[in-house]
């Protein structure tokens, strides 16, 4: 529903944006200049045009990421103790899932190739990346 969402977000806000520049340009010809009509039209258009092609490419991932940001101090939809990973022992059945502390993914501990045991407890992950993150600070991941 996020992907979604994120779409209708971004293309309201980088078309918004780009009507009010049109806007401004359009003032700020009547206001300081002396143009014909075509060239305010004009003018407008490809500023309106202009912003739209700058802005989309800008705009939506960055409308994304602030969507995909918690506001809680949760990661993913997920609280922090939820990221935890499950204790070794027992974890390695077939069936249970382990939640990746770094990105929360859902990690299957009998299939995973990243592993890091830290105080007692084993933590999986889905990829060398988020391992390593992990590795280098533990305590960012962990409540």
């Amino acid at each position: 529903m996020n992907g979604k969402r994120s779409v209708y977000i971004s293309a309201l806000t980088y078309t918004g944006i780009s009507a009010l520049a049109s806007t401004l340009f359009l003032g700020a010809t009547f206001a300081w200049g002396d143009y014909t009509r075509v060239a305010r039209a004009g003018g407008a258009g490809w500023v309106f045009l202009l912003s739209m092609i700058i802005l989309m490419p800008t705009i939506t991932p960055w409308v994304k990421k602030r969507l995909d940001q918690p506001r809680d101090g949760r990661q993913g939809n997920k609280p922090k103790e939820a990221a935890m990973s499950v204790q070794e022992s027992g974890s390695s059945a077939k069936g249970t899932a382990a939640t990746d502390p770094v990105c929360g993914m859902s990690v299957d501990p009998a299939t995973t190739r990243w592993s890091s045991d830290h105080q007692g407890t084993k933590y999986y992950f889905c990829a060398k990346g988020c391992k390593e993150s992990f590795d280098k600070k533990p305590a960012d991941y962990i409540k």
